[in-house]
């Protein structure tokens, strides 16, 4: 019998269930590592419970323990990144509910499942004791008859102060109230025993609780089987319950408790003129007496890892209870009954539980129409792919987070294509001469010997040569995305190296903060803080610093269109040419001119004050290609120690037009900001 390696990520309250079920599994698991974002608690819970180390950062614990099984215990906004990281790592998971906040996520995570051949597997214990397996044979073999009437209230009491925990009743952490944290149990138990749901008329309402989400909520659901079915969820109820109900054509069978049940828990009642004795026999034909607990479904998982097969509960089977809470809400927002199969790609609500965008989330699909001066100025986020800018409907930028280029070329966030306001594109994808040349990005070609841009390394004795070493920067979370005053988006990101270590830490902003018809112009701006969390000194370097003359490219790069050849270049201090290449400026702009139209645009490209060694050095071609980078290890490595920042900031302006050196300069003086 194979023996597991275990992780637990969270070690608040719901973690002594976990561990208390891992205890009981001692013969077929060992568990080596505990993560909190709390030094202290992790620490005390390893001690407590003989777990060998702790960690606070659960990417650097997947990356040393190699665990097989990850349970993850932790508030419900962090469990979708942490279940995707688990399965790309090539653990199996068990997460405490819910898995996520949207169909989205979770289809995405079903997407994720299909790619590792790993599975993550919802705590819904409920289904997993002895009554509900017994009963659910016997509806399968139809022993009562027919399903016709179900009923299901978690009616329980939570008070004002329960809600002080700041994630607590809040959709961007919690994800819902009731509906989606309390009685999501007995409402997945109900619907796996009753089988498909047809559709749902819902209400909710806030009553009493000073939350954001809704403390009860009622709803009304139709099977495919024709039974009708009653569903009640509260965090007002004094006296607490958790009963089911559901009546057959022979029989009523009911389950009341709280949290849990055994066998003792269920009864059986049969109608007051009849007594069929075969009824009762086949109900009490109970061959185990299991409780619904965490240590029930643990056992369960561990046949399906030990068979490599899909478990109970898996994303593809929870899915069903999630479309039907998310069904719930939809319909007390509409008025209207929900379809099943009927929220999709383009509906709201498939992008969030409750039809909204919250901030930060992964996963929604959001158009604001609000924006810079009050300007019609639209974001548009399709789900684990990009985000698209427009302004009067008229795309200026898209930034691609999650990239789909390979490995060899270190994929990494990129925008592309980038347009003027006249509607001229001014970026290049992945041309025949340098594939890893994608757009505008932040890129790095040496990182003490980790290539973060792309293709071939260049090395001081032999020149390029393609190594094992291609990183990647990989999106990890939004922890913003607004178009209000300014669009603004937050990012978090890791640079990843080719063996799947975490280097760094990045906290990325992206402003619009400026679109001026008027003068033909719109500008980006970039802020990049990178924290070294490698745990040893990294050297960002070029291919100038390994010996190569006038190479040195890195940090913030563009490639152009291939129209721009010969295209004009300026700097400061009376800079021009391709000569300006390795030179210091506080700014450089490049002019070209596109096919088709004969028009000319200008991207002026602003190196913020504070960033490392301003003005920096420029590498800068017009010929064979256009291109230009703002890097401030041109010729120099610079250094960065463990637990050491590093923060860039640059203003990317694109013109209407070729503009002259004094309306750059007077553009520049105006503009040029400290870091």
């Amino acid at each position: 019998m194979t023996r597991y390696r275990v992780a637990i990520i969270g070690t608040g309250s719901i973690a002594n269930l976990h561990i208390q079920a891992l205890k009981e599994m001692k013969e077929r698991v060992e568990v080596v590592a505990a993560v909190d974002v709390l030094p202290e608690r992790v620490e005390a819970f390893s001690r407590q419970h003989a777990i060998p180390r702790f960690y606070t950062d659960a990417a650097q614990m997947l990356e040393r323990e190699h665990p097989h099984l990850v349970q993850i215990a932790t508030p419900p906004n962090t469990h979708y990144d942490l279940i995707i990281r688990s399965l790309e790592s090539g653990a199996w998971v068990l997460c405490e509910k819910p898995l996520c906040t949207s169909l989205a996520e979770l289809d995405h995570i079903l997407t994720v499942e299909q790619q590792t051949g790993t599975y993550c597997s919802s705590v819904f214990q409920w289904r997993f004791g002895s009554g509900s397996q017994h009963l659910k044979h016997l509806i399968q073999t139809e022993a009562f008859g027919r399903p016709l009437v179900g009923i299901c209230q978690t009616t329980w009491f939570r008070n004002h102060a329960y809600y002080q925990v700041p994630w607590r009743g809040k959709w961007s952490t919690e994800g819902g109230g009731p509906t989606m944290g309390h009685g999501i149990h007995a409402m997945d138990l109900f619907l796996w025993l009753l089988g498909d749901w047809e559709e749902v008329s819902a209400m909710t309402g806030t009553l009493d609780r000073e939350i954001e989400v809704e403390d009860v909520s009622l709803a009304i659901v139709r099977f495919n089987n024709r039974a009708l079915g009653s569903i009640v969820n509260s965090v007002l109820s004094p006296r607490e319950e958790t009963y089911l109900r559901f009546d057959f054509q022979k029989a009523s069978v009911e389950l009341t408790a709280l949290y849990s049940y055994t066998n003792k828990h269920w009864r059986i009642s049969q109608p007051p003129s009849t007594q069929d004795t075969s009824v009762v026999a086949r109900w009490q034909e109970f061959s185990h007496d299991r409780p619904a607990s965490h240590t029930t479904q643990l056992a369960q998982l561990l046949d399906s890892m030990d068979q490599r097969a899909r478990p109970l509960a898996s994303t593809r089977d929870v899915r069903p209870t999630f479309e039907f809470i998310t069904g719930i809400y939809k319909s007390a927002v509409t008025g209207r009954t929900v379809q099943r199969g009927s929220i999709g790609e383009g509906d709201p609500f498939y992008y969030h539980i409750a039809g909204q965008r919250s901030q930060g989330s992964t996963g929604s699909r959001t158009v604001s129409s609000k924006g810079p001066a009050g300007m019609k100025t639209t974001l548009i986020h399709t789900l684990h792919d990009a985000i698209e800018l427009r302004y009067e409907n008229q795309p200026l930028c898209t930034y691609v987070y999650e990239p789909k280029t390979p490995a060899i070329e270190s994929p990494k966030p990129y925008f592309h294509p980038l347009r003027t306001l006249a509607g001229n594109e001014v970026s290049l994808f992945r041309p025949h001469d340098h594939l890893w040349h994608i757009g505008l990005s932040l890129s790095i070609a040496n990182l003490s010997g980790e290539n973060f841009w792309g293709g071939p390394t260049y090395l001081r004795e032999s020149g390029y040569v393609q190594l094992d070493n291609n990183g990647r920067i990989q999106h990890t979370a939004w922890q913003e995305i607004s178009c209000d005053d300014e669009v603004h988006c937050v990012e978090r990101l890791k640079w990843i190296t080719h063996t799947g270590a975490t280097w760094i830490d990045e906290e990325r902003h992206i402003a619009v903060s400026e679109i001026n018809p008027e003068g033909g112009y719109w500008c980006l701006d970039l802020s990049f803080r990178l924290v070294n969390v490698s745990q040893q000194l990294l050297a960002f370097g070029s291919p100038t610093t390994e010996g190569r003359p006038n190479a040195g490219y890195g940090s913030l790069f563009w490639r152009g269109p291939r129209s721009f050849l010969h295209g004009r270049i300026l700097g400061a201090d009376g800079l021009e040419g391709p000569d300006s290449i390795g030179k210091q400026s506080p700014w450089l702009a490049f002019t070209g001119s596109h096919d088709g139209n004969g028009a000319q645009s200008t991207v002026l490209f602003i190196d913020q004050q504070g960033n490392p060694r301003y003005p920096n050095k420029w590498f800068v071609r017009n010929d064979p290609y256009a291109c230009v980078s703002c890097s401030f290890m041109f010729d120099e490595s610079y250094t960065l120690q463990p637990d050491e920042a590093l923060k860039l900031a640059y203003r990317v302006v694109i013109g209407n037009g070729e503009w002259s050196r004094l309306q750059i300069e007077e553009y520049v003086a105006a503009h040029l900001r400290p870091h």
